[in-house]
């Protein structure tokens, strides 16, 4: 029996590749602190094209960790690289599965669903985004995960 994984994509083990990490309690301040620090941490590496829509992926990512877990923590890992940045949003409830609603054609206001569509701004921003979970056949947590390429969709 075979066992895969998809796995977030992976920085080379080189010199330049840099890793942060941070956490925070899960309260409702967690996103915009997480989202200062890493508008920070980017501008003062090289990456500053990519502090817009870091600043809206790492919101939406940390928002949502607050809005639909019980995690007493949120943790973020950012790897620096030449040309690219990977940031990984964890928490600790694995079985909760993120969901982006499709963007389809609404005719009226009223017929707009409310939430869900949070996650079509990494569809839309980034350069690839997935789901990580972490703990073997029970996983213990997870991470949502996005890539900003420089000069990629989310560069300024």
């Amino acid at each position: 029996m075979t066992i895969a994984a998809l796995t977030p994509p992976a920085p080379p083990d080189t010199a330049s590749t840099r890793t942060h990490r941070l956490s925070t309690a899960n309260r409702d301040t967690a996103a915009r602190e997480v989202r200062s620090m890493v508008c920070a941490l980017l501008g003062a590496t090289g990456h500053a094209g990519l502090t817009e829509s870091a600043a809206l992926c790492v919101s939406e990512v940390v928002g949502n960790v607050h809005r639909h877990t019980r995690s007493p923590f949120v943790h973020v890992v950012v790897t620096l690289a030449e040309g690219y940045v990977v940031i990984h949003v964890h928490d600790a409830e694995p079985q909760k599965e993120p969901w982006a609603r499709e963007l389809t054609e609404v005719r009226q206001l009223a017929d707009v669903p409310v939430g869900g569509y949070g996650l079509c701004i990494l569809q839309q921003l980034t350069d690839g985004w997935g789901v990580t979970r972490y703990g073997g056949m029970f996983p213990e947590s997870k991470a949502v995960w996005f890539r900003l390429d420089d000069g990629g969709r989310g560069a300024a």
